[in-house]
């Protein structure tokens, strides 16, 4: 079986050859959200997702709530006390009764959801959990309930939300083992529920969650530190390895393994582990337990555990899908496998290996790659091999074995090239030749590495009708059926080398612009034109009109006809300009279909049927996924792809 399709849907196919040519391309697709979308600000600070599934986003002009569709945003206002007491968000954290604690450049908010307000003095708020304001700078979620307030004057605070109660964990001259002097910068609960706490002197200590004592204490800046810092952060990973990081100097990361008591530095000087960058930003896991590095100008360094190796996804300017900075702000991973990237000047990014589902293949700097990304045709041959149309850069072939592109290209010099460049019709007959339309050429049929030309010829009423060839048709008596945009309709004899034109003005077709030729089941020959579906019954040599008519909801939506397919049952799916029109040839009766019924566009560029019964079309506007149910009558559900699930554009 022969498949052949037009712009869009070519990436639905190369998505489903996607896992024999990934090798070739970045395996991290990201989607993009920025200012254009609803984001106040592109430099991005901070992520936080809350209890009920929304996302935060501290921005340096304003806090953003995300549901996955659009941006509610919270701005200072002068005039209004219960706005968010600066626009520029620093962090976001989640405190008891699910209210939002949002550091700003002016200083600590309690944000109500139930009242969507902001309280700009926390005492109240701190006074119900038992701990004193004191200039509590900082609030982390941990395990069962457990949250812990950071205050610069008086220390560390653990609220339990189960008990109501909080207890003052403090520095004490004359106790063993209590948590050193020196301020606390940040904190991270591991798996067992006890307290790593980064200093800003370097000090490292885990803090017991039974008795509040440090059980481990490790100084950093003995070895990697060399003065003191208020911008220490610190992550936990699944295998409780702590990871340590300092967001304003150049160090790298430190790794401390506490079990063995191993620390090591990996930076771009490393032996173990190369950063591409030494200013870490953010550190999060994902489900594989890879450990994704932001950095500033280094993009992400994504470091394997397993094989102890370092992969880095950069900014590429010639793949929309790539990482859109290299300057990475903030990182964070969401409890669905989202991996959420914030930048200083490019919005937001997001990754997730089910997010991206068609895996974009066009041209780039490497000479291996693809010629042309402006590809017009597609068609999958026996061996299951792509032989790609493009629109100026003459044929390709792709060799899923090799995983190698051939180019076959229109030289003046050499009468045995391709014809033309721009391509718009593929097929393959039943001898294995392939036939190829081109824009301005007439077509070629290529054989044993050789083309064939067939063009019109003035005053030859016997040659081809016109030398745009969008579409061939080799039908089940063996008739071979040229179409043409502008010529209308050709019968070549392949004995002969003559051609029978089925033309407009002596009126065998409705239009001299056929895009499509389709035999049914029943042997009758379909086109589709720009003025309607025309067919040829079996045995006869006409072909009768159908059109539009405006007093009939169950005619042909539209005259202008892109593709049309035949279902498995019989029916007859045909798109149009104007939206989706279902044939029933038992009841000659359309059923049709628009962006009103969930379409993302009305102008169908393709349809196809895939092996699951499930049909592909491709519009304007990104592409639909149509299941049909018909237990109870006959009705279709939409499943609609864009930019965001990885096709290259509208």
């Amino acid at each position: 079986m022969f498949k052949c399709v037009r712009l869009l849907v070519c990436v639905v196919l190369i998505g489903l050859i996607n896992g024999q040519v990934s090798a070739q391309y970045d395996q991290y697709q990201f989607s993009h959200l920025n200012i254009n979308n609803g984001l106040p600000h592109n430099d991005v600070n901070c992520f936080y997702k809350d209890s009920k599934g929304f996302l935060w986003l501290g921005t340096m002009a304003g806090l953003a709530r995300y549901d996955g569709y659009s941006f509610k945003v919270y701005k200072h206002r002068s005039k209004n006390s219960s706005t968010i007491s600066d626009s520029d968000v620093r962090s976001i954290n989640e405190g008891p009764n699910q209210k939002l604690w949002i550091e700003t450049r002016a200083g600590l908010d309690v944000y109500d959801p139930e009242t969507e307000q902001f309280d700009h003095n926390i005492k109240p708020e701190l006074d119900k959990y038992g701990i004193p304001e004191n200039n509590v700078r900082m609030i982390r979620k941990g395990h069962n309930g457990a949250f812990w307030f950071v205050s610069t004057v008086t220390g560390l605070y653990k609220y339990d939300s189960k008990t109501g109660k909080s207890v003052h964990i403090s520095h004490h001259l004359k106790v063993d083992n209590t948590v050193a002097a020196s301020p606390i910068i940040d904190l991270a609960e591991d798996k067992n529920g006890d307290a790593w706490i980064i200093h800003a002197d370097g000090l490292l200590e885990m803090l017991s969650k039974n008795t509040r004592r440090v059980d481990k204490r490790v100084s950093l800046a003995e070895q990697f530190y060399d003065r003191e810092s208020d911008t220490y952060k610190i992550f936990i990973d699944r295998q409780g390895l702590i990871w340590v990081y300092d967001i304003s100097t150049s160090t790298g990361i430190v790794s401390f393994d506490p079990v063995n008591n191993v620390l090591k530095q990996i930076n771009k000087g490393s032996s173990y582990l190369k950063l591409n960058s030494d200013i870490v930003t953010g550190v999060v896991q994902d489900k594989d337990d890879n450990i994704w590095v932001g950095t500033d100008h280094g993009g992400i360094n994504v470091i394997n555990k397993k094989n102890a190796s370092v992969k880095y996804i950069l900014n590429n300017e010639n793949d929309s899908k790539s990482l859109s900075q290299n300057s990475i702000s903030s990182i964070f991973y969401d409890d669905q496998g989202i991996v959420w990237v914030g930048t200083f000047r490019k919005g937001i990014n997001f990754y997730h290996p089910g997010i991206i589902k068609f895996n974009l293949i066009k041209h780039s700097s490497d000479p291996g790659s693809l010629i042309y990304s402006d590809v017009n045709r597609m068609l999958e041959d026996t061996v299951g091999n792509i032989w790609i149309g493009t629109n100026g850069k003459g044929l390709v072939y792709y060799n899923r074995a090799t995983q190698k592109f051939i180019s076959y290209r229109h030289d003046p010099g050499n009468p045995n090239s391709l014809a033309h460049d721009a391509i718009v019709g593929l097929y393959t007959d039943r001898f294995g030749k392939l036939w190829i339309g081109t824009y301005t050429g007439g077509f070629d049929v290529f054989d044993n590495g050789i083309f064939k030309h067939y063009k019109s010829i003035p005053n030859d009423r016997e040659s081809l009708s016109d030398n745009k060839v969008s579409d061939f048709l080799e039908d089940s008596a063996n008739r071979f059926w040229i179409a043409t945009m502008g010529g209308g309709l050709n019968l070549f004899d392949r004995s002969t080398g003559k051609f029978k034109r089925y033309r407009q003005h002596n009126s065998m077709v409705s239009s001299d612009y056929v895009f499509k030729i389709l035999e049914d089941r029943h042997q009758n020959i379909w086109i589709g034109t720009s003025y309607g579906m025309n067919v040829m019954i079996k045995g006869s040599d006409s072909f009768v009109k159908i059109i539009n008519n405006p007093k009939d909801d169950n005619s042909l939506i539209n005259d202008n006809i892109n593709s049309f397919i035949e279902d498995r049952s019989g029916k007859l799916w045909i798109g149009t300009r104007d939206g989706l029109s279902i044939y029933n040839p038992k009841s000659k009766r359309f059923n049709n279909y628009t962006t009103d019924n969930g379409l993302p566009d009305n102008n169908i560029m393709d349809i196809l049927q895939d092996d699951a019964g499930n049909f592909w079309v491709s519009t304007s506007n990104g592409l639909s996924k149509i299941t049909v149910a018909e237990q109870n009558g006959f009705s279709l559900r939409f499943e609609n792809f864009d930019e965001n699930d990885g096709l290259q554009g509208k």
